[in-house]
């Protein structure tokens, strides 16, 4: 009868059971309770608790530490204000939002009207709004991940992927990425409240860069329309949740534009056409390397974390009985997987799209977007912990090197790894600095450091841009537009500042046509891109240059040209003698008279080359340069705009030969070369993605280009030269001039007996594994002739600690003249040095 009892209970109600036996027992007289049956009981209820509290502990310490992890990745460190190629597109997005200049309108670029938030320069409410938006985001996939799996795999699995995802020195589109995923996720799952604030987070991200825009469009429509043929018997709720999400990213971008920007929110579609335009240019135009390989091990990557899916959602599915079926049972559990598994296929394109057709190393978004899919993927696989999380952290290992290895200035994998525990010390690094913000002084401190490093920016570029100073109306022709901070007041930038990105006809047109009629004056300084004719990047607006200033200042490598009275209109224009010639006809060469020469290039794609241009990315279309003095060039060929020419001959490739051309001198440097015939270089691959290559062009009147204008007034440094004042003048010192790309500091002596210079890192513990040193030369001239005092090659081992190293120190015996400090960047790490101190006495 007692067993029989015994047998009756269920698991969950062993422990009363056991009480009751034993009253039932002692009642019965069958046994007496023991001792050691009471400490039993005692016992497994102690464990019982103690278990409870251990697994509470560890939930409790789990969400604490992918809280601090969000701490860490969710506040940038300022950028700091530079004008090399990177700095001046971060600079110019701070300028644009201080001055409330409008996205789409009053600048035309890939990044919105909330572009600022993207990389903040500053400690102020941008640095504020940046952090949260962040944050949520890093909430939001950390949410997601967790409510799929359990707390110890979740927790691994959330602070690698926001680790990486978040990693700025990696992807700034990690974070995008990484939201629109969860939003594919929560559609097709039927997630209302996650895919509404994953959708909210997108708008906000499409505000900052127009790459959300795509996805959120894009995903939410994909999903729609997936949802709809596999499960047609939800339509109702797939309907909903798309309506829902439509009005909540109206709501975002109404809240954002009227209550945040005072902008009307029609500036959107501005945003959005203008940022279209341009990414179409860099899918037909951009020119990047042959990365074949990345590429094969993308789809790989991808191939292999999508069967894993979907095998995981079909062993999930439910399965219909009888062995008759067994085609129908598959076609239906792949069926229901099919949303699951297919709905990330529009994010895997843009990352496909944002890694494979930009310049080399943007192949990092591809795969930290491989990566984040595998950790969703892996979130919900039916494994043991014990297999998943010592795998998730093998994959975040490599995937972090890996990354970090792609770049061309990466010195390479297996350094990468040896790297790994220091860059990994960056997170423990960014959140102790973070979490110092919140206490009391913290953010005063910060604010201060990143005020002081501000003005001693201003203060070098007060030296080095000094022509800029007093001018009231001014743009600036080069992609260094952080020149800019040493006259913020007088700034008329194009609208497509930067201008390597006028890709295309319409982009021309439109910064020729600010360029003919809003700045006074545009400080010259060309340095052509990915190997184009150097007269076509931004060429329509080179030519208004021509036809309507005048140089009259140059210094350093970079010249000033000033609105001259009576320039030629387009009515003068129109009235030249005007030719046109197809270049992918029978021969394919255009022979161009003697003379300035200009045109315009129209290149009209045929339906496979739109068509592969939408998929992937046009082959680079190359004509050869003849040259009068019988030199070849090959260069890459674009669009220029066509209702403004650009200047076809003589080439320039640099504002020196602008200059010479403007005053009609052959004797300033380089000189100014005419090409004599445009050869397009085309097989019949590239011919039959071409449906037209037309050339038009006319010579002006001579005496209206050449020789128009007076010799400018050249300051006294040599040629190419940035000039760098010392701190008392012709002595004493100068601390952290930027060490830019090919630049040449000019340091200005009158007699000295002792010379020290110094290199450093810029920011050591991420640059040293990616550095692999720079050549530094250092010449002393005297009247235009140059010795030289050191040619040496800096390796990164031999930096210390700090990142810095002494290239010179030591007497010398110089008098009136000039010191050259060059870094050189042949080897393509010329980005992470300064020049930490230059001591002349």
């Amino acid at each position: 009868m007692i067993m029989t009892r015994v047998c009756q209970l269920k698991q969950s109600e062993l422990a009363l059971g056991f009480v009751n036996l034993l009253s039932i027992s002692q009642r019965s007289g069958a046994f007496e309770p023991s001792i050691e049956g009471t400490r039993m009981w005692n016992y497994q209820k102690n464990s019982e608790a103690a278990g409870r509290i251990l697994q509470r502990s560890l939930s409790a310490a789990s969400l604490v530490l992918t809280g601090l992890t969000i701490v860490a990745v969710a506040v940038l460190p300022p950028y700091p204000i530079r004008y090399d190629l990177d700095g001046s597109w971060v600079s110019f997005l701070s300028l644009a939002a201080s001055r409330d200049w409008q996205a789409g309108s009053d600048y035309v670029f890939t990044y919105g009207p909330l572009g600022s938030w993207l990389w903040p320069v500053g400690v102020d409410s941008t640095l504020l709004w940046s952090s949260l938006l962040r944050a949520a985001s890093a909430l939001c996939v950390a949410v997601h991940i967790w409510s799929r799996s359990g707390h110890f795999r979740a927790t691994v699995l959330s602070v690698c992927v926001i680790y990486i995802a978040f990693q700025p020195n990696i992807d700034l589109n990690g974070p995008i990425f990484a939201v629109s995923l969860v939003a594919a996720f929560s559609f097709v799952e039927r997630r209302p409240l996650m895919l509404f604030t994953s959708v909210g987070l997108l708008t906000l991200w499409g505000l900052v860069k127009f790459s959300g825009v795509v996805l959120l469009g894009t995903t939410i429509g994909w999903c729609l329309v997936l949802t709809l043929a596999c499960q047609p018997g939800n339509w109702r709720e797939h309907l909903a949740n798309a309506a829902v999400s439509a009005l909540a990213a109206v709501a975002v971008l109404g809240g954002v534009y009227l209550g945040y920007l005072n902008h009307p929110i029609s500036a959107f579609f501005e945003y959005a056409g203008w940022s279209t335009e341009i990414s179409r240019g860099y899918t037909q135009w951009m020119s990047i390397g042959s990365r074949h390989a990345y590429l094969f091990g993308f789809f790989g990557a991808v191939a292999i974390v999508g069967l894993i899916h979907l095998l995981i959602l079909l062993a999930a599915s439910p399965q219909e009985a009888g062995s008759r079926h067994r085609g129908r049972r598959l076609l239906g559990a792949f069926r229901a997987a099919a949303p699951a598994l297919l709905c990330i296929l529009p994010i895997l394109f843009v990352a496909f799209k944002q890694g494979f057709v930009r310049q080399d190393g943007h192949e990092a978004a591809a795969y930290v977007v491989a990566f984040i899919y595998a950790a969703f993927v892996t979130a919900s696989a039916p494994l043991k912990d014990r297999l998943i999380v010592p795998a998730s952290a093998a994959l975040s290992a490599i995937c972090l090197s890996f990354t970090l290895a792609i770049p061309p200035q990466s010195p390479g994998f297996l350094r990468q790894v040896a790297a790994l525990p220091e860059s990994t010390a960056w997170i423990y690094r960014q959140m102790v600095e973070n979490v110092g913000l919140a206490l009391p002084g913290g953010l005063e401190a910060m604010r201060k450091a990143v005020d002081r490093r501000t003005e001693r920016a201003v203060d070098d570029l007060h030296k080095t841009a000094s022509i800029l100073s007093g001018l009231r109306s001014y743009d600036i022709f080069s992609h260094e537009q952080g020149a800019a901070w040493a006259n913020v007041a007088g700034y008329r930038p194009r609208p497509v500042f930067q201008g390597y990105s006028a890709y295309t006809a319409a982009l021309q047109d439109l910064n020729a046509a600010h360029t003919g009629t809003v700045p006074d004056a545009v400080l010259v300084g060309m340095a052509a891109l990915d190997g184009r004719f150097p007269n076509l990047e931004d060429g329509s607006a080179l030519g208004q240059i021509m036809l309507n200033y005048c140089p009259t200042d140059a210094a350093g490598s970079r010249v000033l040209f000033r609105r001259q009275t009576g320039g030629l209109g387009e009515n003068a224009i129109d009235e030249w003698d005007w030719r046109a010639q197809r270049l992918d006809a029978a021969g394919g060469r255009l022979e161009l008279p003697s003379g300035v020469v200009f045109g315009t290039v129209d290149i009209e794609l045929s339906f496979w080359g739109r068509l592969l241009a939408a998929a992937y990315r046009l082959p680079p279309l190359k004509v050869q340069l003849e040259l009068r003095d019988g030199e070849r060039r090959v260069a890459r060929l674009i669009p220029t705009g066509q209702e403004f020419p650009a200047i076809l001959s003589p080439l320039l490739t640099s504002a020196g030969e602008v200059m010479a051309l403007a005053v009609g001198s052959p004797s300033m440097p380089a000189g100014n070369r005419q090409i004599e015939a445009i050869s397009l270089i085309a097989g019949d691959y590239i011919l039959s993605l071409l449906d037209r290559v037309t050339v038009a062009y006319a010579s002006p009147p001579e005496s209206s280009i050449s020789g128009a204008c007076d010799a400018p007034v050249v300051h006294s440094s040599p040629w190419g030269t940035v000039p760098v004042a010392l701190s008392r003048g012709v002595l004493g010192t100068a601390r952290g001039v930027d060490a830019h790309p090919k630049r040449a500091l000019a340091v200005r002596i009158d007699g000295a007996d002792y010379l020290k210079a110094s290199l450093r890192l810029r920011e050591v513990k991420f640059a040293r594994p990616r550095s692999d040193g720079v050549e530094v030369q250092i010449r002393y001239v005297q009247d235009g002739t140059p010795r030289s005092l050191l040619s040496h090659r800096v390796a990164t081992s031999q930096l210390d600690k700090k990142g810095r190293l002494v290239v010179f120190e030591g007497p010398i015996d110089l008098g009136d003249g000039y010191l050259i400090l060059e870094t050189d960047d042949v080897n393509r790490s010329w980005d992470w040095y300064v020049w930490d101190e230059i001591v002349v006495r």
